[in-house]
């Protein structure tokens, strides 16, 4: 989805296979001048522990010290064992360290460019000690740095970018601006999402508040891109917003649950608010705020038994959250219509049983 297609190359099967031993062979039998001319260069820098040994008895690599190297023989400790051990550099099992591992796999590979963060291109960072140790041990390739800045995440974001961002969104993120660095947070990332569109012009932000909910009305009829997004859109609205966007008709349980004078009730409301709704994307004459005010002062006409505001949260699957008035003006038309059209299916079957029940016998 991203468009990145790479060639995975396992480092571990590499030295398994022999790849880096002519370089592991250099290391060993240039060990203490390889140290010395890379603290001459790079003063006050010093390069330790030129290789990472996999401990014999334990398995850990990433505590092992090499205290020397003399002849072959690798004289070398490990933390966790707390235990000094040898054995010849042949027989030892483990990896390069990451300057000279750069270093090495530069030439193995003949690699033309590589990313590093701004930090790696310090004066004591990877990128220069490792074209020296290059050009001075390996062979001389070193690749063109391609920069990127630092990214920091926040904890509730981890995990989760790429489940909630379109891919296009992603990259964008990523590689609007690559060398900067960013911030990522919840805050920042709607920031960025509200410069973003996806579609017919409309970004993203706008897109997860209002044409989800409209769009997750009629998930058969979308198309595969279309469905991808709203897949991706109605996963930020939980992450991001913390909201489920996706509307639940009334089923026959909940109805029978509510008396039949609140049902009656709802249907009349909800079949006024449709009008008012449908009039005034005709007309255009009455906005937002001011069309809430118009059906908050309408079902205030009404006198109606805070039984049926409850009820009507029950219909609307919405308990908690908005106000009836600000859920009557901002659901979308489509499923006002369709949870209408449920009310009156439930309300034609009961009206058929009571007609079945007269008619039975005694």
């Amino acid at each position: 989805h991203l468009g990145i297609s790479p060639t995975v190359i396992s480092s571990y099967r590499s030295y398994q296979e022999g790849r880096y031993r002519s370089s592991t062979d250099f290391v060993f039998e240039n060990y203490d001048r390889i140290i010395e001319m890379v603290s001459e260069k790079f003063h006050p820098f010093t390069l330790r522990n030129l290789f990472r040994i996999k401990c014999p008895k334990c398995g850990r690599i990433d505590e092992t010290t090499i205290a020397s190297v003399d002849r072959g023989i690798v004289s070398f400790r490990c933390e966790p064992c707390g235990k000094d051990q040898k054995g010849h550099y042949g027989e030892l099992v483990g990896k390069l360290s990451w300057k000279l591992d750069c270093a090495a796999r530069w030439n193995i590979y003949e690699i033309d460019h590589e990313t590093f963060s701004k930090a790696h291109t310090a004066e004591l960072g990877s990128v220069n000690i490792s074209a020296f140790l290059s050009h001075e041990f390996f062979g001389g390739q070193v690749p063109k740095p391609r920069l990127y800045g630092q990214i920091t995440l926040s904890p509730e974001l981890r995990g989760k970018l790429l489940d909630i961002l379109p891919p296009k969104l992603f990259n964008s993120l990523l590689n609007g601006n690559p060398t900067r660095d960013l911030i990522i947070s919840a805050s920042s990332l709607t920031e960025f999402c509200r410069q973003q569109p996806v579609s017919n012009g409309i970004d993203y932000i706008s897109y997860v508040k209002s044409e989800l909910p409209k769009k997750l009305l009629c998930v058969q009829e979308l198309t595969s891109e279309d469905a991808d997004l709203v897949s991706y859109a109605e996963r930020f609205s939980k992450n991001i917003f913390h909201k489920e966007s996706r509307f639940q008709l009334p089923s026959q349980e909940t109805l029978g649950r509510i008396p039949l004078p609140n049902i009656k009730s709802a249907m009349d409301i909800i079949g006024w608010s449709i009008g008012t709704r449908k009039g005034q994307s005709e007309t255009q004459s009455v906005h937002g705020a001011d069309h809430e005010n118009v059906i908050r002062t309408y079902l205030k006409s009404l006198h109606l038994d805070s039984s049926v505001y409850k009820d009507l949260r029950i219909l609307f699957a919405q308990e908690e959250g908005p106000s009836i008035p600000t859920l009557l003006e901002s659901l979308p038309v489509a499923f006002l219509d369709q949870t209408l059209l449920a009310i009156r299916s439930f309300m034609e079957k009961e009206d058929g049983k009571n007609r079945a029940g007269k008619g039975s016998p005694a």
